[in-house]
């Protein structure tokens, strides 16, 4: 799926959060999550009259939406983005499930109800949450390296107390 997450505007660490957030639903909804970043790209984009239909319930223009995500990268992203908070503006929950099912097909379809809002809340506001985690292995790989000997050496003279009181015992 990194194709289709890179065609859509998002960084590796973007894709990565996303992902993340998704697996706290459960690792059926991480599974639909690629499914649905693809569907989206190409019935987000395909001016069917499901597609006009479910962009004309949330105020947005199919034609518009359709250029932003073939157009790829950045725009592609802030059209998802648009949709989804548009799709998040719509109170009842079939009529949502059904305009984001037109839109992100059937992975969507897939997941149960209830789980949509926070799917589209995680595709309205994706960003880099994994941190910088420039260092983390050098500074743990400095912790490591400063208690091991520390902790060798009082490993061994446990075991030289031990043999001790077996030997003499």
């Amino acid at each position: 799926y990194s194709t289709h997450f890179r065609n859509m505007g998002f960084t590796g660490a973007e894709t990565m959060s996303l992902l993340v957030n998704m697996a706290q639903q459960g690792k059926f909804a991480l599974d639909k999550t690629g499914d649905a970043i693809k569907e989206f790209s190409i019935r987000g984009s395909d001016m069917s009259k499901n597609s006009v239909s479910a962009y004309k319930a949330i105020g947005l223009d199919a034609a518009v939406m359709s250029s932003a995500i073939a157009t790829g990268g950045e725009s592609a992203r802030k059209a998802m983005e648009k949709t989804a908070k548009g799709l998040l503006s719509i109170q009842d929950p079939a009529t949502r499930a059904n305009a984001a099912i037109s839109l992100f097909g059937t992975p969507i379809e897939d997941l149960s109800i209830d789980q949509i809002p926070a799917f589209l809340s995680a595709l309205a506001n994706v960003s880099n949450r994994l941190g910088d985690t420039r260092g983390s292995a050098d500074r743990l790989g400095d912790t490591l390296r400063d208690n091991l000997p520390g902790d060798i050496s009082k490993l061994g003279g446990a075991f030289d107390g031990l043999r001790t009181e077996v030997l003499t015992g």
